[in-house]
């Protein structure tokens, strides 16, 4: 995916093999937040010039050898001494993602609703529901564009038609949190002597990210909406361990704490606000997550300082 296995040099497989699964990340990160109206062939489009156009030459810029046409704009633009850092993606693989993700969002438009005037108990639902749907394609196609309800229009029509599985996205956000693992501590891998060392400590500041995300929703939500919201949470847990990509290897416990805490407590909640009150309409909240973490986590790599006497005294 934007990597032909013909290019790949000598002794460079691993490099291949990552930079292959961080593309294939920031490709899906856009399904989310087209999901549930974009036709199959746009899509595969979609993920076409992601792989093979925008993912390729920003990876070769941060990542690559210095023979990039990006490369200096990354990494000799503010003199000696000073270059871009992103350990894992939180710029490369997400905000990326979640840029491509926003430009797909805002051209789809808001996903068209079921065209039920008043919601009368569950069975009239289902009953007005298999009425709708058994309309023939042409009369529906002929019905005007402008005279669809779609989302946004009516909060209560919103909460009874988007209902979203708990358990289901318990287990997702665990999944992506196991995952993350290998994506953080497998960057921090090398040949040299220290690499276990840093390993070890990349694995658990994306652990102390996460939970300070948790924490921050958590927080959020008991002072604003006075309630616990299950999806709310894990997309928080999510925004910390994004925001903690860039920063993994060099920053300290106490900083990824803080990292996360503050993308969970005050990034995704304000970049997921804003989405709403421009009636962008993501479902799973893909452009928060990852466009606007992802930015915090590039920007919170400044501020991090990393132990170098610790790091220097395991060689």
């Amino acid at each position: 995916m934007g990597f032909g296995v013909g290019l790949v040099k000598q002794g460079q497989y691993a490099k291949q093999l990552s930079n292959w699964s961080f593309c294939a990340t920031s490709v899906t990160i856009c399904s989310g937040a087209m999901a549930e109206r974009t036709h199959v062939v746009a899509y595969l489009v979609h993920a076409a010039v992601m792989a093979a156009v925008i993912y390729p030459p920003v990876a070769d810029a941060v990542w690559g050898d210095g023979t990039g046409f990006l490369y200096g704009e990354m990494h000799d633009k503010f003199g000696n001494g000073y270059h871009y850092h992103d350990c894992a993606g939180s710029g490369v693989v997400h905000l990326v993602g979640g840029l491509a993700a926003l430009a797909g969002n805002s051209l789809l438009g808001r996903r068209i609703m079921h065209s039920i005037p008043e919601y009368g108990g569950q069975q009239a639902w289902d009953a007005e529901v298999g009425s709708e749907l058994s309309r023939s394609r042409d009369d529906r196609q002929h019905t005007c564009a402008e005279d669809w309800p779609r989302r946004f229009d009516s909060a209560v029509r919103d909460q009874i038609e988007f209902r979203a599985c708990n358990y289901l996205q318990v287990m997702g956000m665990f999944t992506l949190w196991v995952g993350w693992y290998g994506f953080n501590a497998g960057s921090g891998m090398s040949t040299i002597s220290p690499s276990g060392h840093i390993a070890a400590m990349v694995a658990w500041n994306t652990t102390l990210a996460a939970a300070g995300a948790g924490v921050g929703a958590c927080l959020y939500l008991y002072g604003f909406h006075l309630n616990l919201d299950v999806g709310f949470l894990c997309n928080g847990v999510l925004s910390g361990l994004v925001s903690c990509t860039a920063s993994c290897d060099v920053a300290t416990p106490t900083a990824s704490v803080l990292i996360g805490f503050i993308s969970g407590l005050i990034v995704y909640p304000t970049c997921s606000r804003v989405m709403q009150r421009l009636y962008l309409d993501d479902p799973v909240d893909a452009v928060p997550v990852h466009a606007g973490s992802g930015l915090f986590g590039v920007l919170a790599v400044a501020f991090c300082v990393p132990e170098c006497t610790a790091l220097h005294s395991r060689g």
